[in-house]
């Protein structure tokens, strides 16, 4: 079982590199267009055809970049489920505990087994809160 909070980290993370990768996108499709402008204004036919080259490059690595954000963009939102998901469970198991200590304590008079598995319980709601 993994951490929430550690999930919630790799996905933060994943959504910077997303953000990194729509940035670096948008700069390549900008530059792009420049090239575009630049062929227009081209007098020379083999300039112009380099200009389209690039042109036809830099399109090509904004998409790929476009495809690497959408990527991590999903896999950040996995990682929250998932980390959503392991905060739940934590929170059951950490609910369970709370039984039996009540249990223990009621039925058998049990007090440091009761004490133990509050303190288990405790532990888990901090695991499943991320602190």
């Amino acid at each position: 079982m993994q951490d929430p909070a550690e999930l919630t980290a790799q996905a933060s993370d994943l959504r910077a590199q997303a953000e990194a990768a729509r940035a670096e996108a948008d700069r390549l499709d900008s530059e792009a267009r420049d090239k575009d402008i630049e062929m227009v204004a081209a007098e020379n036919r083999i300039e112009q055809g380099r200009f389209e080259i690039e042109a036809r490059d830099h399109r090509r690595a904004a998409q790929e970049q476009s495809a690497l954000a959408d990527r991590l963009a999903s896999e950040a939102s996995d990682l929250e489920s998932k980390a959503t998901d392991e905060a739940n469970l934590l929170s059951e198991q950490a609910k369970d505990r709370d039984r039996e200590a009540s249990a223990m304590a009621a039925t058998t008079g049990d007090d440091f087994e009761a004490q133990r598995l509050s303190r288990e319980a405790d532990e888990l709601r901090r695991r499943a809160s991320g602190v």
